[in-house]
């Protein structure tokens, strides 16, 4: 009951027998829960990133997977991590896949990110209202 998730993407109803773009359609979730937001941006590329903009006010979170396993980010994609201002990043890549572009506008932002490459699996726990990383 303390628990609410929105779906933010995709925005429309898509056809799964016609041809329709897989990352950009991807299912964008946003976890509330006791005043602590996690995103969950699966595999959403800077088009889907440039929709999103339109939910700015519902973007903020303290957490969150980082899209497309931290592939460069366009305008609209550094724009969305702006307004995203998550404290803690978890990217789900192999090395060779993540942009330092994306790691150095973390760095800045003063987010901690955590790859999949570093740590293998990445566990975050809400608990109390704490967020608690197992790694």
């Amino acid at each position: 009951k303390d628990t609410q998730i929105l779906v933010l993407n995709p925005l429309e109803k898509i056809s799964l027998t016609g041809e329709y773009d897989k990352n950009n359609n991807s299912l964008v979730l946003k976890v509330i829960n006791n005043n602590r937001s996690f995103l969950f941006c699966a595999d959403i590329e800077n088009e889907a990133m440039k929709r999103l903009l339109a939910y700015a006010l519902l973007l903020g979170s303290d957490v969150i997977k980082i899209p497309h396993h931290g592939a460069a980010l366009g305008e609209e994609g550094r724009e969305f991590m702006r307004l995203v201002s998550a404290k803690i990043a978890v990217i789900s890549a192999a090395r060779k896949d993540v942009s330092l572009g994306l790691l150095e506008l973390l760095h800045n932002a003063k987010c901690k990110a955590y790859q999949t490459y570093e740590y293998g699996a990445i566990r975050l726990i809400l608990k109390d209202g704490q967020i608690l990383l197992e790694i």
